[in-house]
């Protein structure tokens, strides 16, 4: 439950800036490709911090990790709302991300050393409290965006992060794990030790399955609550509530999908929500309405299962002794590529080709399903 509260914070914390883009630009005059471009250095930012979070948890332990990131976010989000030039808010938003990113290994590999034999549905409960996190607090933060400021969008959150760091502190074991990790410094050794045991298909495919996945949701969630205030003319509170809305369909889909990955491998499961969500992709430029808008954006939904499948399958196919460090290295790799797709969508969104850019996920949805039946599921 603690692991699961620190997720619910500080994955709901991210997906707050997307909420404040409309009050960011009315604020300090960005543009939609500066914007982006804000969004990209959180997301840069956070891929960085993966594999140096995967060594911190594999040499001294998951939940000093945790906590470590809790701690270091908490004090980022005071200086993040505190200051007034553009300059300092890009500075801010990349550490604020490198402070997240810590979280992002250790969450996973003390699940799977917690409850070894049910890791997807494990997961999909610690990721289903990170989708409740994206589906209230920004909504909350849009409202206080609309009454009060951007700051107090971000600044609401403050008080959880105490909660969150003493759940971690007094119910989390500073290591999960039965021993630390035998790769004991950053040699050209240890990384040849580490590569060497992420060279098999099932990891090289799952790594692609995962950058396709991110670099999906994360132009996705980027840009939807700014599509739904320029392109489709909803106010900023309706926009944020929907967008909580697909997160909270997400609290649904992430334990279902681990459970039908622990029971019928990944193949069927990834087939099957990859199809649905890609057909809603191509629909959902051309619906109008709250509730036609609602009902497709539940539909894109299932795809969020998809962080619960691959990295649930990625975490079993790793050895012990790397799955830290090799899911931090998966991680940044994925994330760290997947990073530059907000500024090259805001781009082609203030070029007028902002619909086009969701038929584009529609087409990474349908590589998703390529990669999947290629897999090896062993």
């Amino acid at each position: 439950m603690a692991i699961a509260t620190g997720s619910f914070l500080l994955i709901g914390v991210k997906m707050i800036y997307p909420v404040l883009i409309p009050e960011l630009r009315s604020s300090y005059g960005f543009d939609l490709s500066t914007a982006g471009l804000l969004l990209s250095l959180l997301w840069v930012s956070t891929a960085v911090g993966q594999l140096p979070g995967g060594i911190i948890s594999d040499r001294f332990g998951e939940g000093w990790t945790l906590l470590m990131s809790v701690v270091i976010s908490g004090v980022m989000l005071v200086l993040v709302i505190s200051v007034n030039t553009v300059a300092a808010l890009f500075a801010l938003t990349v550490l604020l991300g490198l402070g997240l990113s810590l979280y992002g290994v250790a969450r996973y590999t003390a699940m799977r050393d917690l409850f070894p034999n049910r890791v997807g549905f494990s997961v999909g409960i610690v990721l289903a409290a990170a989708d409740i996190g994206q589906s209230l607090l920004p909504p909350i933060a849009g409202f206080l965006v609309v009454f009060l400021s951007w700051q107090f969008g971000l600044g609401f959150t403050l008080p959880f992060f105490v909660i969150a760091a003493i759940a971690l502190w007094a119910y989390v074991p500073a290591r999960t794990s039965t021993s630390a990790s035998p790769i004991d410094s950053l040699s050209v050794a240890g990384f040849r030790t580490i590569f060497s045991g992420m060279s098999t298909p099932t990891i090289m495919y799952g790594t692609v399955l995962f950058l396709l996945f991110v670099s999906l949701w994360i132009s996705f969630t980027s840009f939807y609550p700014t599509y739904l205030v320029e392109v489709k003319s909803l106010s900023s509170t309706r926009a944020s509530l929907l967008f909580g809305a697909f997160f909270g369909a997400g609290v649904f889909v992430k334990p279902l999908c681990g459970a039908a990955y622990d029971r019928i491998g990944i193949r069927p499961t990834m087939l099957s929500i990859a199809l649905v969500s890609g057909i809603a992709l191509v629909v959902f430029p051309s619906v109008e309405g709250t509730v036609p808008i609602l009902l497709i954006t539940v539909l894109v939904a299932p795809i969020l299962g998809s962080g619960t499948i691959v990295q649930s399958h990625l975490i079993n196919a790793l050895a012990d002794e790397i799955k830290g460090t090799g899911l931090g290295v998966i991680r940044t790799i994925g994330l760290g590529l997947a990073s530059i797709i907000p500024s090259i969508f805001g781009a082609a969104a203030d070029r007028g080709f902002f619909d086009e850019g969701f038929y584009a996920l529609a087409v990474l949805a349908v590589l998703m399903m390529v990669v999947t039946t290629r897999m090896p599921t062993n």
